[in-house]
């Protein structure tokens, strides 16, 4: 039916032009065979990486002639240095860790609906990364277009948060299987005051094909 049809095409741009990453979409009917049925403008998109300090303590290894080992409720730190061939078992994990609503936008669909800042970053997916020699934590994040001063101290005092309080704290408590060290236990956030966040930024139009 034509007019089934037609109102098709206009109910899914109508779903699209309520996409954050969407600048314009316009349904047209050119009544051509193999003609687009709408047109979708894609905003410039930026990638902003914020990383920070891991904490990464392990099981430690307990054998009958050890008569010296620590207590088995003991954890034995991990330098982030010696820690860089864990990074894919630790990332596997946190996909593991990953709830179902978090699939398209990751840590986002719990940032307040009322920021302009949930309008501006799509999506921000925890992970981990080999950065200067040292694994590393970080939060990719794709972004519509930048943020103000104002919005990024506040998008970074909500990741500190989220680091400590939020997804993190419940993050540290899971267990990892590691080849190299055992059980090990990864935390985004310390108490120190060497922990700080680094926010790298890349324009996507520039490496887009």
């Amino acid at each position: 039916d034509e007019d089934l049809r037609v109102l098709m095409i206009r109910t899914v741009a109508e779903m699209l032009d309520r996409r954050e990453d969407l600048a314009e979409v316009r349904d047209h009917d050119l009544g051509i065979t193999g003609q687009a049925d709408f047109t979708v403008t894609a905003k410039p998109a930026q990638e902003m990486k914020l990383y920070c300090p891991l904490e990464i303590q392990a099981e430690p290894q307990i054998y009958e002639t050890d008569w010296d080992a620590p207590y088995e409720d003991d954890l034995e730190v991990i330098p982030a240095s010696c820690a860089c061939g864990c990074e894919d078992e630790i990332n596997a994990a946190i996909e593991k860790y990953s709830e179902p609503e978090e699939k398209h936008r990751g840590l986002m669909v719990y940032y307040d609906a009322n920021s302009p800042v949930n309008e501006k970053v799509v999506s921000a997916f925890p992970s981990v990364e080999v950065r200067n020699g040292e694994l590393t934590g970080v939060l990719t994040c794709r972004l519509t277009e930048p943020l103000t001063e104002s919005e990024m101290a506040e998008f970074q005092d909500w990741w500190s948060g989220q680091a400590s309080d939020g997804w993190g704290e419940g993050y540290e408590q899971q267990e990892i299987n590691t080849d190299e060290f055992g059980t090990i236990y990864v935390s985004f956030w310390n108490s120190s005051d060497s922990w700080q966040i680094e926010a790298e930024m890349t324009d996507m139009t520039d490496t887009a094909d």
